[in-house]
C-alpha cells in the first residue's frame, strides 16, 4: 500500500453523480474526489460510464500554466496509469497498452478511460482529470483487473498510486519536457503500425496509425503516403 503524496486532499463520497462535477466545485490544485459508486459518470462525448460498486472513480484537480498543456497531462494521465497498475498488481510485466488519446487496455480490452476538463478559477487553469479504472467490474466490450488477473486491488490502493505516479510525472515533464512522457506513451502504444478509421463530426477518414508528434497529435500515414496530423476524433482499429 502506498499513500496520497504531500500537497494532496482526499474527499471521498460514498455515492455522487460525477466525481468531475464535485471537482469542479474544489478547484483548489491537488484536489482528489473519489466515489464509491457513480450515478451519472461520463466518459468522452458526454457518453454514459457504467459506475458499479468495487472499481475506482476519481478525478484530480490540478493548476497548469495554460489550455494548451490540457493535451500532453492526457498522455501524462495514461502513463501515470500503466504505472500505477502495474505497481497496484506488483506485476511489472502486466501487458497494458495505451490507445490514442486516453484509454488503457488490457488484452486488447478497454481497461482505464480518462477524462480531461479545463476550468479558470482566479486567472488560473486548472484540469480536471477524471478517471475510472475496472478493478472488479466490466461491461461486455471491456475488462476488469480481477477477471484478468486474479488480483485484487481497493479502489484506495489503486488511487493512491495512480495520484503518486502522476505527480512523480507531472515532476518529470517540468524537468525533461513532454518528449519523457511521449517516449514512454509510444513504448506502450496500441496498434502502430496498424490501420485505423478516424470518426470526425463532417468527416471519416482512413489509414495507418504512424504514432504521435511532439505535441501528441496522431500521425496517420495515408495511401498517397502522406501523413495527416489529427487533434481530435474518435479512432477505430480495423
Amino acid at each position: 500500500m502506498t499513500a496520497f503524496p504531500d500537497g494532496v486532499t482526499h474527499r471521498h463520497l460514498e455515492t455522487v453523480d460525477s466525481t468531475n462535477l464535485v471537482a469542479r466545485d474544489s478547484l483548489e490544485h491537488g484536489t482528489v474526489i473519489t466515489a464509491a459508486r457513480q450515478t451519472a459518470g461520463r466518459g468522452r462525448y458526454g457518453r454514459d460510464w457504467t459506475s458499479p460498486e468495487g472499481n475506482l472513480y476519481l478525478s484530480l484537480v490540478w493548476e497548469v500554466s495554460d489550455f494548451d498543456a490540457a493535451g500532453k497531462y492526457a498522455f501524462l494521465s495514461a502513463v501515470a496509469l500503466a504505472d500505477a497498475l502495474k505497481a497496484a498488481t506488483g506485476d511489472d510485466d502486466l501487458p497494458l497498452q495505451l490507445k490514442w488519446p486516453n484509454d488503457v487496455l488490457l488484452g486488447g480490452k478497454k481497461l482505464c478511460g480518462i477524462l480531461l476538463e479545463a476550468e479558470t478559477k482566479d486567472g488560473q487553469v486548472y484540469l480536471i482529470i477524471g478517471t475510472g479504472v475496472n478493478l472488479t467490474d466490466a461491461p461486455d466490450y471491456a475488462c476488469d483487473v480481477q477477471s484478468a488477473t486474479g488480483k485484487t486491488i481497493a479502489p484506495m490502493d489503486m488511487a493512491q498510486h495512480f495520484v503518486s505516479s502522476f505527480a512523480a510525472w507531472d515532476a518529470r515533464l517540468k524537468t525533461k519536457g513532454f518528449d519523457a512522457v511521449r517516449d514512454s506513451w509510444l513504448a506502450q502504444a496500441h496498434g502502430i503500425g496498424t490501420a485505423i478509421d478516424v470518426k470526425l463530426p463532417q468527416e471519416v477518414f482512413s489509414g495507418k496509425f504512424a504514432g504521435i508528434n511532439a505535441g501528441g497529435a496522431l500521425l496517420l500515414e495515408q495511401e498517397n503516403g502522406a501523413v495527416r496530423t489529427v487533434t481530435s476524433g474518435e479512432v477505430f482499429f480495423t
